[in-house]
């Protein structure tokens, strides 16, 4: 009885304490935070806003797709050449809170030839 008293008085002091969840023994639903979809939305936000501002990489985001999860940049769709390519992973990673860049652009050049 008493084990089961002191186990069960550590793990509520534990649940507690602000830095339980940084020691990776907490658990959540999986979804994720408000805080962290804002962060994600402003990254994404930026990254466009990065590339609309760039005249040579601007003309790609009509057909390009620009999503943030977890601080990650997921770049999909279709540019014209891989310097385009490139150049637009690179104006990602050069963001504020960007943690990784997934660049998942095809080169297309006949998408842009109409």
């Amino acid at each position: 009885m008493n084990k089961l008293f002191v186990t069960t008085s550590v793990l509520l002091l534990l649940a507690a304490t602000p830095t339980f969840g940084n020691l990776g023994l907490a658990t959540t639903s999986g979804s994720p935070s408000a805080s962290t979809i804002n962060s994600d939305d402003k990254i994404t936000s930026d990254v466009k806003t990065a590339i609309s501002s760039d005249k040579d990489l601007a003309r790609f985001l009509p057909l390009i797709i620009i999503r943030t999860d977890n601080g990650t940049v997921v770049l999909s769709g279709f540019v014209a050449d891989e310097k385009g390519r490139l150049a637009i992973a690179e104006k990602a990673k050069g963001i504020p809170g960007v943690a990784h860049v997934l660049n998942r652009l095809e080169v297309k050049p006949d998408q842009y030839s109409k």
